[in-house]
Parts: C-alpha cells; structure tokens; sequence
C-alpha cells in the first residue's frame, strides 16, 4: 500500500508546494529575482544533464529522482513565462473588437514563445533520455510527467480562452496583467465537459496500467505519479468551472509580493484588464 500512497502524497505535496515557490519567485523583484531565476536555471540544467542516468535507471529512487527532474525542468518553465523572460511576439491586451480567428491569433501570439519553448522541451528529453540510449532508457517518469503537464495546461489555456466562470487571474504578477484581457470569464465552453471526459478515461486507463503492474514495483510508482497528476489537473478544470478560487492554496506565496494595481494604463485600443467578454461573444 505505501507504494501506492507514498506516490500520491509526493505529487500533492510537491504540487502545492513548488506552485508557492514558482509563484513567489515570479514576484520576487530586484536582486532577488535575478538571483533565483538564475538558480532556477542552474537546476534546471542539471536536470536535463541526469536524464541519460535516470531513464536507464527503473527503480523507486530512479522514478523520484525523475519525478523530480520533471518538476524542475516545468518549473523553469512557469518561471521564465511569469517574469516575462519566454512569453511571445505579443506583448500587449487585446485589441478591441477581435473575434473568432482574429482573436485566437492575437491570444496565440502572448505564449508563442513559451508554447514552441515547451515543444522544444519534450523532444529534447526524449532524445537525451531514450532516443538511441545505450541502456534502453526504460524509465519514462520524466517525459510522462512532462506530457501529462503539459497537456493538462493546454486544456485548461484553451478552455479559459474559450470562457471558464472562474480563470484564477490574481495567479499572473503584475508584468503579465494584460494577457487577463485574453480572459473569456463566462459560461463554460462546450469544450470543458470533453476536457473533464479525456481527463476521467486518461485516469481509468492509468489505474488500469497500475492493475496490470507488478505489485510493489517501480512502474507502479511511475504511473501512480502521472494519475495523482492527471487527477489534480481534473480538480483545477472542475474549479474552472465552477465559481470558486484556488488562489486561498497559495496566499501564503502571494502574499509576500509588493502590491500592484491589478490593471494596466488603459489605452483606446485596448479594454481594462479583467474586462469580462461577452457570453455571445463568439471564437
């Protein structure tokens, strides 16, 4: 059973807790965010540099060592998007009137950067972790942690794009307020009940996979990370669309930031941040 539970409780522990940091990092200002964006990168560096030893490594400390690794390399991620550093050609809120493609494009261009950085990513993990690997490179934990982030947030971006009633917009620091005008706060779209359906048979077919696995062993370990994920990235979509915050899970790391006013200078070309669009207003 510890097999089981050990796994879950590190995946909700490290989720809440390296959500904080990233968070607090991101508003760090001054010397102190350079510093730990500098930190972040080192270890994020490192953790590309241990992937040929951990993938060929499938052991319960090969799994955590990469479950960590994977957290790390996400990690610096979050952080270059929130301090500005890998975002996209757009740097600016929505233009008004734009809809349907014209509007899509010009959300697009605020992550471009940050989405093609991702991409990158994941191939480069793949190629240095089991793509003509010697030892077979038979542990998957990092690029399975990886994918199921990566593919939770790109639901959960398109589905705020899309219209969500709540869209936690108090998570974007202050150099980032603009892209709330990308926000669609509204009814759900009709993409959040297939969201939450890909999100429930990616969770069955996990806890099948770990049913299947040998009792006790390192699979078992690894796939119980990816589903206690899958699972938490389900929770986030549910509180999308519901009327509910879980900003109050990290007030503590928020807190600590220099207050800002929530809205940029209002321009004639682009509507105040948090401006809430249309429920008619159409992709």
């Amino acid at each position: 059973m510890s097999y089981f539970l050990l796994p879950v409780c590190a995946v909700v522990f490290a989720w809440w807790f390296s959500t904080g940091v990233i968070l607090m990092l991101a508003r760090a200002e001054g010397r102190a965010g350079q510093v730990g964006f500098i930190a972040m990168t080192l270890a994020a560096v490192c953790a590309l540099g241990a992937l040929p030893t951990l993938s060929g490594t499938m052991t319960a400390a090969g799994v955590y060592g990469g479950f960590a690794a994977a957290l790390i390399i996400w990690g610096w991620h979050e952080l270059a998007f929130l301090r500005g550093v890998v975002t996209g050609v757009r740097q600016a809120a929505m233009p008004r009137g734009l809809s349907g493609w014209s509007r899509f494009r010009a959300a697009f261009e605020t992550v471009v950067h940050h989405e093609l950085a991702l991409v990158a990513t994941l191939a480069l993990v793949w190629l240095l972790g089991h793509a003509g690997a010697g030892h077979g490179g038979e542990n998957f934990t990092v690029l399975g942690v990886l994918t199921v982030l990566w593919a939770m947030r790109i639901s959960a971006k398109l589905n705020i794009f899309l219209g969500v009633p709540s869209a936690a917009e108090d998570f974007l620091p202050h150099r980032l307020a603009y892209l709330k005008t990308y926000f669609r706060i509204s009814r759900i779209s009709p993409l959040m009940p297939f969201s939450i359906a890909a999100s429930c048979a990616a969770a069955i077919v996990l806890g099948v996979a770990i049913g299947d696995a040998a009792s006790g062993s390192a699979t078992v370990i690894s796939l119980t990370l990816c589903l206690t994920l899958v699972l938490l990235g389900l929770l986030e979509h549910l509180m999308l669309a519901l009327p509910l915050s879980e900003t109050a899970l990290w007030r503590w790391a928020m807190d600590t930031a220099p207050k800002h006013s929530s809205s940029p200078r209002a321009t004639p070309t682009a509507p105040l941040v948090g401006r809430r669009a249309p429920a008619s207003e159409h992709i």
